[in-house]
């Protein structure tokens, strides 16, 4: 009877346990550097204006993101009130989302309902997508989009008005992160060119889905056009589109180690099992390639997406969100195909060994983050949630003071400036001429190095000090 229940509801028991694992203390941190606090300013101020079309940061023009996150933003603070959780609910909504369509595509690809539930499991337990999922950003609500219409398109094989879902993910995904939103069109070229399947392009829902995704695009990007021109194509295309491929505008180009290091220590297992599945598939496999043709799709998928993030010369790890969708997809079909072969339930368990192993990982990962910096980063590299936990403190004891604020040798200041109330944090060097009475924020390591007269420690921590200047 167990057996029987956890067969007809495990989808519904693994949901439930995706939004308790997303949702809880989804609030209780501070909002990050780069770019948590850096969005929720630039949501504040369009809240305390009443514009969500035209958005600012410290009330200049910004045009850094397409305005859809804002937009369900706006809906969440209007319910939970302006704080960490309403601002990162729209993304773990999102990430629960994310991994229902992964369990759809899956299915839809294997005809394996235990193949679509190992794949949700996998992405679940995938730490970097986790971190993701948890924070004020736009990739987890991106690769929603991606994934519908990848989905959309799988559908419209047996019922082509799923053609137009194609265009509503693709055009969301626009409006959510700009240009990533088209991944989801050479995904599915990938799958109409192994399958030798172009019937698509003959369909009028096909070409129906292109108009409701340009009609849905269109009308803020005209808006944004009309009122500020070249301005804003210079910045939202030019810079973050096109200065970020060619040039490594955050520092020099750590090069595509830096993205196999990050899928090592933010991934595990699943990574190595990812590598092992591709070697298996081409030395050992590769007589049954053409009986696989949906894990070599997904796999190209994966390969195209992290091929295309590599020849970008400026490089994060959040770049990656896309691709762990398409390798819980890879993992699983491949894994149940294996599973199917050997008929063996000791390779079953090994299975469940390894969703266990990666769900501890990602629990470590995510609730003691602080921990899981000191071991994969080299020591003396600090923990960005470290960073953000006394930058908020900080910002909170500045916030009302009519007093400009000085940092030294401080390059963060997103978190700073969000929880001091939206303050200009001013850089201040050695021979800077200050305003007095003013605030000053200086490294806690070499605070002791400092002489300033007149001046009384408002708060000594472990990474800051701030100090008020008379």
């Amino acid at each position: 009877m167990p057996s029987e229940f956890l067969r007809k509801y495990s989808l519904a028991i693994l949901i439930i346990f995706a939004l308790v694992f997303v949702l809880i203390s989804l609030g209780s941190g501070p909002l990050i550097d780069s770019d948590e606090a850096h969005y929720a300013q630039v949501f504040h101020e369009s809240w305390q204006r009443g514009d969500f079309l035209n958005f600012t940061r410290l009330g200049q023009s910004w045009f850094e993101k397409p305005p859809l996150y804002f937009w369900l933003m706006a809906g969440s603070v209007a319910i939970f009130g302006e704080n960490e959780f309403a601002m990162r609910l729209p993304t773990a909504l999102l990430a629960i989302l994310a991994i229902y369509l992964t369990y759809l595509i899956t299915l839809r690809l294997s005809n394996s309902k235990k193949a679509a539930l190992l794949a949700a499991v996998i992405l679940l337990t995938t730490g970097a997508f986790l971190d993701a999922s948890r924070q004020v950003r736009m990739d987890v609500p991106v690769v929603a989009s991606i994934l519908f219409g990848i989905f959309s398109f799988l559908q419209a094989r047996g019922n082509p008005k799923w053609f137009l879902g194609v265009g509503v993910g693709v055009a969301t995904g626009v409006l959510f992160k700009s240009v990533i939103g088209f991944l989801a069109i050479p995904i599915i070229l990938i799958f109409c060119a192994l399958n030798k399947d172009w019937a698509c392009v003959k369909n009028k829902y096909f070409w129906l889905s292109g108009i409701i995704a340009i009609v849905l695009i269109l009308p803020w990007h005209i808006y944004q056009s009309v009122k500020f021109g070249f301005a804003f194509w210079n910045n939202y295309f030019g810079y973050h589109i096109l200065n970020r491929f060619t040039e490594a505008i955050l520092g020099n180009d750590p090069g595509v180690w830096f993205y196999f290091k990050n899928l090592f220590y933010q991934s595990e297992p699943w990574f190595l099992v990812l590598i092992l599945l591709a070697v298996y598939m081409a030395i050992f496999d590769r007589k049954n390639i053409t009986r696989s043709r949906p894990e070599v799709a997904i796999f190209l998928s994966a390969a195209f997406v992290f091929i295309l993030f590599s020849l970008s010369k400026t490089k994060l790890v959040y770049y990656l969100v896309p691709i762990y969708p398409l390798a819980s997809i890879f993992i699983a079909i491949s894994l149940d195909r294996i599973k199917s072969r050997l008929g063996s339930p000791g390779f079953g368990l090994g299975v469940v060994g390894l969703s266990l192993i990666a769900l501890v990982l990602t629990s470590v990962q995510i609730f003691f983050p602080i921990y899981f910096d000191k071991v994969i980063y080299p020591k003396g590299v600090i923990s960005k949630y470290f960073l953000a936990e006394e930058e908020r403190v900080i910002g909170k004891k500045i916030t009302g003071e009519a007093m400009p604020v000085y940092a030294y040798a401080w390059p963060y200041r997103d978190t700073l400036v969000y929880y001091s109330g939206g303050r200009e944090i001013w850089n201040f060097e050695n021979d800077t001429k200050i305003q007095r009475p003013s605030f000053i924020l200086i490294p806690a390591p070499i605070f002791k190095a400092f002489k300033i007269d007149k001046s009384e420690v408002i708060y000594h921590g472990s990474l800051g000090v701030l100090v008020r200047v008379y």
